[in-house]
């Protein structure tokens, strides 16, 4: 069970959200356009005025093949797409919270034990905990810092 904080979205809602925490290469927002080449890399089809459409809930119908690939991209799983689960939207809110604070701390890689064995909750639960230690460092500088600053 996750906490009474999750609200359930839409397909639309989830694209947007997704659109808003992912960041390419280069630090910036991943646009439509970018999405859709790296979709059509995946080997599925979809267009841009498409893809918009779906972000903005005009349209709710992709195909699986369109919903795979769109999960490729983001780099999260095709359920979280698919479905509307409340343990899934969580956790992979909670990676993609964790993902963007490494990337504005410029965190390469963290270790922890794998999440085999481990209830989503308790998953969310490092995320968030890791998100929180990694913002606290990037907004609180080390004592010795602060006069360099």
């Amino acid at each position: 069970m996750v906490d009474g904080n999750t609200l359930q979205r839409t397909l639309s809602e989830k694209i947007s959200h997704l659109f808003e925490m992912v960041r390419a290469e280069d630090g910036r927002k991943l646009t439509v356009k970018q999405a859709v080449a790296l979709i059509r890399e995946a080997g599925a089809e979809v267009s841009e005025s498409h893809l918009s459409e779906l972000r903005r809930g005009v349209k709710d119908n992709p195909t699986i093949r369109v919903l795979e690939a769109l999960a490729g991209v983001f780099q999260v799983p095709v359920a979280y797409l698919l479905r509307d689960e409340p343990d899934v939207v969580a956790l992979v809110d909670s990676r993609l919270e964790l993902r963007e604070a490494m990337r504005q701390a410029k965190v390469l890689h963290i270790s922890h034990a794998p999440d085999a064995g481990m209830s989503s909750n308790q998953q969310i639960e490092i995320n968030r905990f890791l998100t929180r230690l990694i913002r606290d460092d990037v907004v609180k500088p080390a004592a010795n810092d602060r006069g360099a600053r």
